[in-house]
């Protein structure tokens, strides 16, 4: 998991403080739960039995396929925090069976959406 932000909605949050060469791997970690929690962009589909998770996995397939502290690929990772994307036990054990098919929800751009900046830049000069 990347430990920076593109600043959008559908992105990791940013950490509070830097991240820290004697910490990181625990830093890594939060950053992966706090992420993993977020049911905005990473559940399970009761009804379609299906992980239902950030489109950043899948653009990024091979960088989660080279693993994360010896989790590889995404399907294990996804394995190890099952608890996060569903509170069914039985959602946890189609998740830890890592064969269910993976769907990728839409990325959230809204804070790139800038409705109204045109009317900034035409603005004129004082």
């Amino acid at each position: 998991m990347r430990g920076f932000s593109a600043h959008d909605s559908g992105c990791p949050m940013l950490r509070e403080e830097a991240y820290l060469a004697d910490r990181l791997a625990v830093q890594i970690e939060e950053q992966v739960v706090r992420f993993l929690s977020g049911r905005s962009r990473n559940r399970y589909d009761g009804a379609t039995h299906t992980p239902e998770v950030s489109e950043i996995f899948g653009w990024y397939r091979e960088d989660f396929s080279s693993g994360f502290q010896g989790i590889r690929p995404r399907e294990r990772l996804f394995a190890q925090y099952a608890e996060l994307l569903t509170d069914d036990p039985d959602g946890q054990t189609v998740i830890r069976s890592q064969e269910a098919k993976i769907n990728f929800l839409d990325y959230d751009w809204a804070l790139n959406d800038c409705r109204g900046c045109r009317e900034h830049e035409q603005a004129p000069a004082k």
